[in-house]
């Protein structure tokens, strides 16, 4: 992208004419993983790179800051891929910074949803937990001042998403073809976003209030007619999948010649194979404005949170929060190990292809932190209906340095108990669980 491009060659430039060496920390991993109801092929392995450097220059008040990263999967193509995860230069005055170029910004307190981290996209074939993230093309000026932190974002470029391919895991019910992906605006991926946001720690108190508006980083997904569908049933000659028409089934699809009943086995048949081997799901990429807050209290070994937005979409306007508290027992049984308990209540109003599993739903969890030289940690939870307490979802998360320079970590999703007509039922049989060996260097 000649966005990239053109930080690079800044990059370069204030590279060379500055004196000190630049520091690389270079970092590889093999992964494995294996999904163990799936069948075909449920143990997959990759292995990964990343790069990181760093250097500054006139007494640390500037500096380029880059973080390289490239994976090689053997079984998904849609998984081998490669991003400037970061790469910017910065300049530190007495009460401002101001960097440009791609960066990753985290927003947000609570532990089951990130609701209010909006200006990175999540790189959604590395992890469905939405925790990694694409770096972000910006122009971002941080004014430090005594009543808070006020940070001003230009947003040249959207990122589209990632999506695992037809061999990867976990999958879709059907192909999605990114590349296809439609927008809302005239301009796609170029409309110039934007973004506010104050944060200021008031005693026990942090607190921030942001601004969002530009193109929405979570997409829709449409299902459309596969370009080159020619079928009893779904039909679409043309060179582009088939959904921009308000109802594509009324329109790309042919009724039966039948009058009722309805038609027999073998018609009914032959359209649900006529589906699954037609369908495929375009991103499409709504307009989206958002107003949010986030917040943390700390009371003693409470911590209460929140994190509550208002989002205009769709010529419709939505509320969605996570709230809830986490309390940590320090030192256990003097051995220094802490233990954190979890509790939040997720909402949210939309009506999306995946929310049902963040809509109305309790998160359970507990953080163990052994505060030991190896940095041993782990962090378990189940997010559960809460109309029922039918349990979703259940996740597990652990690390521990081996030596200095090796590092283990160990991740596991389950999904349990998910209704056999709900769109999430997909999920049922792509249980995982994922061992990455890191090494430094």
């Amino acid at each position: 992208m000649k966005f990239f491009a053109a930080i690079a060659g800044l990059a370069a430039l204030l590279a060379a004419t500055a004196a000190p060496a630049i520091e690389f920390k270079p970092r590889l991993e093999g992964e494995g993983r294996w999904f163990y109801q799936a069948g075909e092929e449920p143990l997959l392995g990759s292995v990964a790179g990343t790069l990181e450097f760093f250097q500054g220059w006139d007494e640390g008040k500037q500096r380029i800051v880059g973080e390289l990263f490239q994976r090689v999967d053997d079984n998904d193509d849609s998984r081998t891929h490669g991003d400037v995860r970061e790469l910017y230069y910065q300049v530190i005055g007495e009460d401002f910074e101001f960097r440009l170029g791609a960066r990753r910004v985290y927003w947000g307190v609570t532990e089951s949803r990130h609701l209010v981290d909006v200006v990175n996209q999540s790189d959604f074939v590395e992890n469905i937990d939405n925790e990694d993230k694409l770096g972000q093309p910006m122009m971002n000026l941080a004014l430090i001042r005594d009543y808070g932190t006020i940070d001003l974002f230009l947003l040249p470029y959207q990122r589209a998403r990632t999506f695992p391919g037809a061999e990867g895991y976990p999958r879709l019910p059907f192909p999605v073809q990114a590349r296809e992906a439609l927008y809302e605006s005239n301009q796609e991926q170029a409309h110039l976003d934007y973004a506010l946001r104050y944060a200021n720690a008031f005693g026990p108190l942090d607190l921030g209030v942001a601004w969002f508006d530009g193109t929405a980083r979570e997409p829709r997904l449409l299902p459309c007619v596969r370009s080159g569908a020619s079928g009893t049933y779904l039909n679409n000659p043309g060179p582009r999948p088939a959904c921009d028409a308000p109802n594509y089934l009324s329109t790309f699809v042919t009724p039966p010649p039948l009058p009722p009943p309805p038609p027999p086995d073998q018609i009914a048949q032959q359209y649900a194979a006529e589906v699954r081997a037609n369908l495929v799901l375009v991103p499409y990429y709504d307009r989206l404005k958002q107003a949010s807050i986030d917040a943390q209290y700390v009371i003693g070994s409470i911590a209460l949170k929140l994190e509550a937005l208002h989002r205009e979409q769709q010529q419709r306007g939505t509320w969605a929060a996570v709230t809830g508290f986490e309390y940590t027992l320090g030192d256990i049984w003097a051995t220094g190990a802490d233990i954190g308990l979890l509790a939040e209540y997720l909402y949210d109003e939309k009506d999306e292809f995946l929310g049902v599993l963040v809509d109305d739903e309790l998160f359970f969890g507990s953080r163990l932190a052994l505060n030991d030289v190896a940095g041993s940690q782990l962090l378990a939870g189940v997010v559960a209906n809460r109309e029922n307490f039918n349990s979703r979802l259940f996740g597990v998360e652990a690390s521990r340095r081996l030596t200095d320079d090796w590092r283990l970590a160990f991740e596991a999703r389950m999904f349990s108990k998910l209704p056999s007509d709900g769109v999430e039922a997909f999920l049922a049989d792509q249980d995982f669980v994922t061992l990455t060996l890191e090494r430094f260097f």
